[in-house]
C-alpha cells in the first residue's frame, strides 16, 4: 500500500515536472517570437520610412527628427536640394544604376558636412539637415555654395559619365519651429531664379510670402470673376491739342473684401500662368460695354484702351466671342483701343500681327504699352500696324535729366514720321507736363490731371473737365 502511494506520488510529481518543463519550453519559444516578430515589426516601419529609389529615410521620418531636434532645443539647417535634370539623365541611365548613384553621391556629400542627416523628399528633390551649425546665413551659403559645386562636377559610376544641374534652397531652424511648414518654406526657397541654371538661395521673407500670395490667388480667381468681385477704373487721357479728354485706360482691380486689394500685376500675372486671363478679359470687356453704354445716355463718348494678351490675339474662338458680343450691344471696334505690351510683340508671331491688321482694319486703334525699354521698339512700330505709342514710365520719372529729355524729343519725332501717335503715361508733375507739351507729345495720361476713377466719378470728371485748370 505504502509502496503504491510512493509510485502514486512520482508518478504525479513527474508529471507536473514534465508539464513544467513544457510551458517554460513555450514561454521561451513562444518569448523568442516575440522578439523577432518585435524586430520584423521595427524593421518592417523602418524601411517604410525610407525612399524605394534612394533608400534614405522619407519626409515622415524628417518632421519626426526635426520635432526631437526642435525639444532639444537644438538650432540646425535645412539645405533643400532639386536636381533640375533628372528626367534627362534617367533617358541614358538604368533605373538600377541611376538610384545607386544618387544614393552613392548624397552619401557623399552628406559626409562633407558635420553631422548631418540626408532625407529623400522624391526621387529628384532632398534634403540636407546639418545640425550644430555655429555660422551666419552668409556662411552657411558659401559652405553649401563650395560643396554643391563639387557634386555637380560629372561623377564617374559604372562606366558612365553623369553631371547634375542642382538648386538648391536654405533655411535655419530659427525661421519656424513647426517642422512642416519650415520644409514647405525650404522647399519654396530652392524654387527662385531660373529654373535651368545651378543656383543656392537664403530664405526670404519677402519672397516666400509673395508666393504665397500668388498660391492663394490662383486659388481664388476664378471664384473672383464668377461673383463679380473684380471692378474697373479709368485713368483719362488727355489730347494736348483739343485740350479735352479723348479716351480712357479701363483699369482691372481686385477687392477680396476686409481691405484686402490684391495688385493687378499679381492676379494678371497669375492668370496668365494659370490659363484664365481670356475669362479675365472677357469679364473686362463686358463690363466695359455696359459702363460705355451708360455713358451714352449722358451724352459723352470716350474711347476705352483695354489691355488684351497674346494668347487672346491669337485665339479665333476669342475673336469670334467679341464680335458677337459687339454686334449683341450695338457697338463698334471704334469704341475700343486695343493695348499690347513691347513684351508681347517681341514674339514675333506671324497670327499675332495678322490679328492686329485685322482688329485694325475693322475699326481699333492698336497701342503698344511700356514703349522704348526693348531692344527692337523702333523696328516693331516700323512694321506693325501701331496707331498710338505710350512712352514706358522710365523716360517720365527721369524726364529731368538732359540725356532722357533728349533721347524723349528723338522718339516722339520719330514716331511721328512714322505715323503713329504720342502718349506719355504716368505724367505727376506740372514740369513733367509743361516739357513733354514743349517737346511735341500728343497725349498725357497720369495722376496730374486724375488717378484712376470709379465709372461715375469718371463721369462726373469729364463733365466738369476744363483743361485751363491745368
Amino acid at each position: 500500500m505504502l509502496l503504491t502511494r510512493f509510485k502514486l506520488s512520482y508518478q504525479l510529481s513527474s508529471y507536473w515536472i514534465f508539464r513544467s518543463f513544457i510551458y517554460l519550453a513555450i514561454a521561451i519559444i513562444l518569448g523568442v517570437l516575440s522578439k523577432a516578430i518585435k524586430k520584423i515589426h521595427i524593421r518592417l516601419i523602418d524601411d517604410s520610412l525610407k525612399s524605394n529609389f534612394s533608400g534614405f529615410y522619407n519626409i515622415t521620418k524628417l518632421v519626426s527628427d526635426l520635432e526631437k531636434l526642435n525639444k532639444e532645443k537644438q538650432v540646425y539647417d535645412l539645405v533643400f536640394i532639386h536636381i533640375i535634370n533628372i528626367d534627362e539623365l534617367r533617358k541614358y541611365l538604368d533605373s538600377n544604376i541611376f538610384s545607386q548613384l544618387i544614393n552613392k553621391e548624397f552619401e557623399s556629400l552628406q559626409n562633407e558636412f558635420h553631422k548631418s542627416e540626408i532625407y529623400s523628399y522624391s526621387s529628384d528633390q532632398y534634403i540636407l539637415v546639418i545640425k550644430d551649425n555655429i555660422l551666419d546665413d552668409r556662411g552657411i551659403r558659401n559652405l553649401v555654395n563650395h560643396k554643391i559645386h563639387q557634386f555637380v562636377k560629372s561623377n564617374s559610376f559604372d562606366k558612365y559619365s553623369v553631371k547634375f544641374q542642382i538648386k538648391c534652397g536654405i533655411i535655419n531652424s530659427n525661421v519656424d519651429n513647426n517642422p512642416r511648414r519650415l520644409i514647405q518654406k525650404v522647399r519654396i526657397t530652392s524654387e527662385r531664379g531660373a529654373l535651368t541654371e545651378t543656383s543656392i538661395y537664403i530664405f526670404d521673407k519677402a519672397y516666400y510670402e509673395r508666393r504665397q500670395l500668388y498660391y492663394e490667388v490662383s486659388l481664388s480667381l476664378e471664384t473672383a470673376i464668377t461673383n463679380d468681385e473684380l471692378s474697373i477704373v479709368y485713368q483719362p487721357i488727355i489730347d494736348v491739342n483739343s485740350k479735352s479728354i479723348c479716351s480712357c485706360e479701363a483699369l482691372l482691380r481686385w477687392d477680396r473684401g476686409n481691405g484686402k486689394k490684391i495688385a493687378p500685376n499679381i492676379f494678371i500675372t497669375v492668370a496668365e500662368q494659370t490659363g484664365l486671363i481670356v475669362d479675365v478679359t472677357k469679364w473686362l470687356i463686358r463690363n466695359t460695354i455696359i459702363n460705355q453704354q451708360n455713358w451714352k445716355m449722358k451724352e459723352k463718348m470716350i474711347t476705352q484702351s483695354i489691355n488684351v494678351s497674346a494668347k487672346e490675339l491669337i485665339d479665333d474662338s476669342f475673336q469670334n466671342w467679341l464680335n458677337e458680343i459687339l454686334k449683341k450691344n450695338e457697338m463698334g471696334y471704334d469704341n475700343f483701343n486695343i493695348e499690347i505690351t513691347e513684351r508681347v510683340l517681341s514674339t514675333n508671331d506671324k497670327r499675332l500681327k495678322e490679328s492686329l491688321f485685322s482688329l485694325q482694319q475693322k475699326g481699333c486703334l492698336i497701342e503698344i504699352d511700356d514703349f522704348g525699354t526693348g531692344y527692337n521698339s523702333l523696328k516693331l512700330i516700323s512694321t506693325l500696324p501701331i496707331n498710338v505709342v505710350k512712352l514706358d514710365k522710365f523716360f517720365i520719372d527721369n524726364l529731368h535729366e538732359t540725356k532722357t529729355k533728349i533721347l524723349i524729343e528723338y522718339l516722339i519725332g520719330a514716331i511721328h514720321q512714322l505715323g503713329s501717335v504720342v502718349i506719355a503715361e504716368g505724367v505727376e508733375t506740372k514740369q513733367q507736363f509743361d516739357t513733354l507739351v514743349q517737346l511735341g507729345c500728343d497725349k498725357i495720361q497720369g495722376f496730374y490731371f486724375s488717378k484712376p476713377l470709379e465709372s461715375d466719378k469718371f463721369c462726373l470728371f469729364c463733365n466738369d473737365f476744363d483743361y485751363s485748370q491745368y
